[in-house]
């Protein structure tokens, strides 16, 4: 696709063209390394993200380090970097000398330059100017008593949100900035990491119906403080120091807001306190993903949307439970999409801007309803409403693009969003799951045990590492994982994962016991279809393993969203009555 440019600026196929001849000379033929890097720098700047070449994304983009690479301790980008300087150098000292267009890595910084012999200075790629990037880090709990210690992580989600409203600036995602939580470590020393120019910082303190707020803006590359306040108010008027502090922050950057833009941020969704203290009060066990605190969460953002049934983020709240319980395999999706769906079309008819809400509504839609064009429609809308939120970027990628086969588009989005949030544990993981779509299963096993160094503990992680390792036929190690899923976190599924691959080595007995014993149980309780298909399949009962496969049409279960990418559903395809379900579903 053909950029548009700036007058003067050297065009984006001018710049690709000299790239390629730079990339053929000697002086990189010999290095893959320095072409690798250098390429990179420069594709991404052309696709008018370059800003967000930091540290941490290119070593794990561009040298392969790893989720766990730490820019502090590990200096290869750094090294490279002067490295490449040197060959860019000497090219143009040499065979380039006669070149019309000059890549150059300015000292300092990871953004190529490009420049003309007859145009004056440097110019950048034909892009708009980079916003500026801040990072909202976790606010201080000074507040007495542990039953207070919701409000600090929340005034943290609350102020990130109303700025990530301003245009021309782009905030850094909360799960990159909670990363350094607690940790004694500078504050220009975290902003380098996260790629910010500037990083918010402060502290709370809640006593009864008052809190006092301490908050200060610094310039990461100075350590200069622009702006610094104290804020005491009642707890109704939190609302309102949040948006005292998120405009002296805007007026401190000097950045000029239109009418529509002072609106966007000044949107408030709530004026009444009580329920705007039990929203954040769902919203901090939101993040604990087990069925006591999902249940307690939505509890409280019931309470919260009874309190103001105009306040759409609770409902928002209420669907994110509703998810959480069916991926925990707790409540039938049947049951319950269509509950999660309106609340969200009620969330969404009080704010239409809501794009959280739009992505959500588009997952939930992809997931269980596979209305392709409705979901499409609704990511379109997130997108263009929140272009920097990478968790809208993340679900696009996993629920739309990898499901219907379009695994280098979604690895793209996944790669985009990792830039935007390059500490998220979920961003990883969805890293691996595309690779598994796409069976990559070497790249997969290869993420998931790069993830798995820093998180042993992650399900999610190890269950994708098992996949890879049973699709790539290594069936000892991939009992090895499942064996250890089912021992740290017991449940049916993992349960039936073991049992399963005993089967395929010859042993049916375990199968045929939970086989038996999931039957029984299926009669009281509800058990996700999808376990007896595994079960049945592994037992070669074809017909019982296809009627399981429409039971879980029926159900609305969320596997079936891999249906046709997914390697555990080759058994099946040669079946006409699961062609006949993958063309319900819009997958043929």
């Amino acid at each position: 696709m053909q950029q548009r440019v700036q007058s003067g600026a050297p065009t984006a196929e001018a710049i690709r063209s000299a790239l390629e001849k730079l990339l053929g000379s000697a002086h990189f033929a010999a290095s893959a390394r320095a072409s690798r890097f250098l390429r990179f720098l420069v594709e991404t700047a052309l696709q008018n993200k370059a800003d967000t070449l930091k540290e941490y994304v290119l070593g794990v983009e561009v040298f392969d380090r790893g989720p766990a690479f730490d820019p502090v301790t590990d200096t290869i980008v750094r090294v490279e970097a002067v490295k490449l300087r040197k060959r860019l150098g000497a090219y143009y000292r040499g065979p380039g000398r006669g070149d019309s267009l000059i890549i150059e890595v300015p000292r300092g910084a990871y953004a190529p330059a490009f420049r003309g012999k007859n145009v004056r200075g440097n110019s950048r790629a034909a892009r708009k100017p980079p916003p500026l990037s801040i990072a909202v880090l976790p606010f201080r709990d000074l507040s007495p008593g542990p039953e207070n210690g919701f409000w600090s992580d929340s005034l943290t989600d609350e102020l990130t949100s109303v700025l990530s409203r301003a245009p021309r600036l782009r905030v850094i995602s909360r799960t990159s900035a909670f990363a350094f939580k607690g940790k004694a470590m500078d504050v220009r020393e975290i902003g380098g990491q996260l790629g910010a120019v500037m990083v918010i910082e402060g502290s709370v303190r809640r006593h009864k119906s008052r809190v006092r707020i301490v908050a200060q803006l610094t310039e990461v590359a100075t350590g200069t403080h622009l702006w610094s306040d104290t804020f005491e108010c009642a707890l109704a008027d939190t609302w309102t120091v949040q948006q005292d502090v998120a405009e002296a922050v805007v007026s401190a950057v000097h950045l000029e807001l239109t009418l529509g833009d002072r609106r966007r941020m000044s949107k408030r969704h709530t004026a009444n306190p009580a329920a705007f203290e039990l929203y954040l009060k769902g919203r901090y066990l939101l993040d604990r993903f087990e069925i006591p605190a999902q249940n307690e969460a939505m509890a409280l953002f019931r309470q919260a949307a009874a309190a103001d049934p105009n306040y759409p983020l609770p409902l928002l709240g209420i669907a994110r439970c509703q998810m959480n319980l069916i991926l925990l395999g707790v409540m039938p999706p049947k049951d319950v999409v269509p509950h999660a769906i309106s609340a969200l079309r009620r969330a969404l008819a009080v704010d239409p801007e809501l794009a959280e809400a739009h992505s959500l509504i588009a997952s939930i839609i992809s997931r269980h309803e596979w209305n392709w064009s409705e979901a499409e429609k609704h990511f379109q809308l997130a997108l263009r409403l929140a272009p920097n939120a990478a968790e809208v970027h993340d679900d696009y990628a996993t629920c739309y693009l990898a499901p219907r086969g379009r695994i280098e588009e979604a690895l793209a989005e996944n790669r985009f969003a990792r830039q935007l949030d390059p500490y998220s544990p979920q961003l990883a993981r969805s890293h691996a799951f595309i690779l598994l779509l796409g069976r990559r299963l070497p790249d997969a096993e290869q993420q998931c045990l790069q993830i798995l160094k820093s998180r042993p503990e992650d399900g999610f992680v190890r269950l994708t590492l098992a996949l890879a390792l049973h699709g790539q036929r290594r069936i000892p190690e991939a009992l090895t994982q499942y064996e250890r899923l089912q021992r740290d976190a017991p449940s049916i599924q993992h349960e039936a994962y073991v049992a399963d691959i005993h089967a395929l080595c010859g042993n049916p007995a375990p199968a045929q016991e939970l086989l038996q014993s999931l039957t029984k149980r299926g009669r009281q309780e509800f058990i996700p279809a999808m376990v007896f298909v595994w079960l049945h399949l592994h037992l070669k009962q074809m017909d019982e393993a296809l009627a399981a496969v429409e039971q879980a049409f029926q159900n609305r279960e969320y596997e079936l969203l891999i249906a046709r990418v997914g390697y555990g559903f080759d058994a099946f395809r040669e079946q006409p009555r699961f062609q006949a379900l993958v063309e319900k579903l819009g997958l043929h």
